[in-house]
Order: structure tokens, then C-alpha cells, then sequence
């Protein structure tokens, strides 16, 4: 880390493809396809770090206006292991997988409100995540372990355009209610152990995988498809505060596994 100075605008060298303001010194890399850049590199680490200052907070807020040019993506693992305190990236649409895998020092992260992808793991592991933007959050797929072991992340979360949910999405996390209107689909222990999660409400969702919601002591409402056809093994174990199950009853109903309630 080096001494933070004030602010300076942010320059681009296309050469080296570096980035600074004075403080910070960035790797970025061109998006595939064209159309602007990422955080991150090409090699095996990734890193989009070279320089880091003290504070360690990294706004991005002004790069367009300085450079001309606009930071869209996060490469893999872009800041996974690193200190870094919080980013805020604006025109960041597209997360790879395990970009802040294990950055267990961040707090806080600012993506643009059309953020549409994000990768297995990106937040894995960020114990001290407490605010993230966008809450409604339109990617398309909710990855598996994409927010383990975010236990300070205390959010609801609506994702209008998730047709999935991964395994151990939310496991160990959180994260207090998830509207999900489109997910049909579920990995298994996505919820697993999550003690803060309130609700779900997954209308069109028709089946639970193994072990989703074990462990969800503060789940009291849970909504899915009224044609549920199955209900997997220890689904709901140890739930012992569900008050709320919609459908009380399903005629679809073909499979219950051992301890799924």
C-alpha cells in the first residue's frame, strides 16, 4: 500500500493498459468482442491490482468522463484475496467468477443497476460485505456459492431475471428475503444454514434440492409453484420457525424425500 493523496483524474495507458489516479494503479483488459474494458488480466492471477493506496477504497465513479473509456467487466478472480475496502464501478455489467473471492476485508460494492452476470463464487467468502448495489439485482442466472460466507451481508434481494438458482448460493450468508419471480430451479443447500433468511418467494420453483433450506432457523414464509411436484430429502430441516408454506397442498405432488420438513 502507498500514502493516499487527493483525488486526480483517472488516465488510461492503452500500451501497458494500465490505469491511475495518483493513488491507485490498475490492470485492465480489453472486453471480448470489443467495447470497453475490465478489471483484471489475461494471466493466471488475474489481479487488477498493481498499486493500492492506504484507504484502500477504490471509486471508479469518473473514469468514463476522464478517460473516454468504460469499465464494463471483472475478469477472474480480478480482486480475489486482495485488502481492498470497497470498489464502486458504475458501468460494470458483467462479474467473472471468483472476482472477490475471499476479499474478507471488503465492505462495500457499487455496480451498475443493469448488472447481468455474475460468476460461481464472485463473492465467495466476504465476511465483511455489508452493502451491495443493485438490490434488484437482473442477472440471469444466480450462480452456485456466488454469496457463501457473506454473513454480514443483512440484504433482501430481488432478481427479476434469475431463471436459477446455483448450489450453496446463499450458504452461510446473510442475506434476509429473496424474490426470485422466474426461477423454475434450484441447486442443492442453497440456503443452507443462512439463519438471517426471512422469506422466499419463488412462485414458478416446482421442486426443492437436497438439504436447500437446512439449518434456515429464521425462515418463517416460503412461496413456490402451486404445481410442486416434488420436495427433496431434509429440504426444510431444522426450520423450526416456518409458519407460512405455500402450496399447503399439491395434486403434482409426486416425491417427498426423508426429513424434507
Amino acid at each position: 500500500c502507498v500514502a493516499s493523496s487527493a483525488l486526480a483524474a483517472w488516465t488510461y495507458d492503452a500500451q501497458t493498459k494500465q490505469a491511475s489516479d495518483g493513488n491507485w494503479i490498475l490492470q485492465l483488459h480489453p472486453m471480448p468482442k470489443g467495447g470497453g474494458l475490465q478489471l483484471g488480466n489475461s494471466n493466471n492471477s488475474g489481479s487488477a491490482i498493481v498499486q493500492m493506496p492506504e484507504d484502500r477504497n477504490l471509486d471508479l465513479s469518473t473514469f468514463h468522463a476522464d478517460t473516454g473509456y468504460k469499465i464494463y467487466g471483472v475478469y477472474q478472480s480480478g480482486f480475489r484475496g486482495t485488502h481492498s475496502a470497497s470498489l464502486i464501478a458504475p458501468d460494470v455489467t458483467n462479474i467473472n467468477s471468483q472476482a472477490f473471492y475471499d476479499c474478507t476485508n471488503l465492505t462495500r460494492l457499487v455496480f451498475s443497476d443493469n448488472l447481468s452476470g455474475a460468476g460461481n463464487s464472485a463473492f465467495y467468502n466476504c465476511p465483511r460485505l455489508v452493502e451491495f448495489s443493485p438490490a434488484v439485482c437482473p442477472i440471469s442466472t444466480i450462480s452456485a456459492y456466488i454469496f457463501q460466507y457473506c454473513s454480514k451481508l443483512k440484504m433482501e434481494f430481488n432478481f427479476p431475471k434469475a431463471t436459477s438458482i446455483g448450489s450453496s448460493a446463499f450458504q452461510n450468508s446473510g442475506i434476509t428475503g429473496v424474490t426470485a419471480e422466474n426461477v423454475v430451479s434450484m441447486g442443492s443447500q442453497a440456503f443452507r444454514n443462512n439463519e438471517a433468511v426471512k422469506y422466499v418467494y419463488l412462485p414458478k420453483c416446482k421442486a426443492t434440492s437436497d438439504k436447500n433450506f437446512w439449518g434456515c432457523y429464521g425462515l418463517t414464509n416460503a412461496v413456490f409453484s402451486s404445481e410442486m411436484t416434488s420436495l427433496s430429502a431434509n429440504a426444510f430441516y431444522k426450520c423450526s420457525a416456518l409458519k407460512s408454506f405455500t402450496p399447503f397442498l399439491s395434486d403434482k405432488l409426486t416425491s417427498t424425500g426423508g426429513g424434507s420438513a
